[in-house]
């Protein structure tokens, strides 16, 4: 069985999920990052990789990913175009994107080409790090 793994390393969280071709989910991992996003992300793939002895492949995306594709040598994914493909992949009605992140939010729309795949036809992001966004919500959410 083929597994490929998906990594999302944010200011926040290092999000990770491993999935069969068919979209099987077989595992998948929430876990803050407290200031060490690499250390918390390269953990994760270990404990990952121990696990499942066979991956066929791995991509990794968020704002902290590009060191750490560098470092492993696997492929970074832009964040819109990695949103933008799960969100087609898992509910492909969606036409509307909305993220609020732990420095960013982002709003993307989607569209279908001619032959049905799924574009984004456009895409806005905040201007000021951190400005309302999930940080914000996140230390209110732990404060209640």
């Amino acid at each position: 069985m083929s597994r490929y793994v998906g990594l999302d390393v944010g200011s926040i969280s290092a999000d990770l999920v491993v999935m069969t071709e068919e979209g099987e989910i077989l595992d998948s991992r929430y876990v803050r990052v407290f200031g060490r996003p690499l250390d918390v992300a390269l953990e994760q793939l270990d404990e990952v990789l121990k696990r499942f002895d066979e991956v066929e492949g791995l991509c990794i995306t968020g704002t902290g990913a590009k060191v750490i594709a560098e470092l492993l040598g696997v492929p970074f994914v832009n964040e819109i175009v990695a949103q933008s493909r799960a969100t087609a992949f898992l509910e492909p009605q969606v036409r509307t994107i909305i993220e609020v992140g732990g420095t960013e939010s982002k709003l993307i729309r989607l569209g279908r080409g001619d032959d049905g795949s799924v574009r984004v036809e456009d895409f806005a992001m905040n201007a000021m790090c951190a400005a309302g966004t999930g940080s914000f919500l996140d230390q209110q959410a732990s404060r209640l």
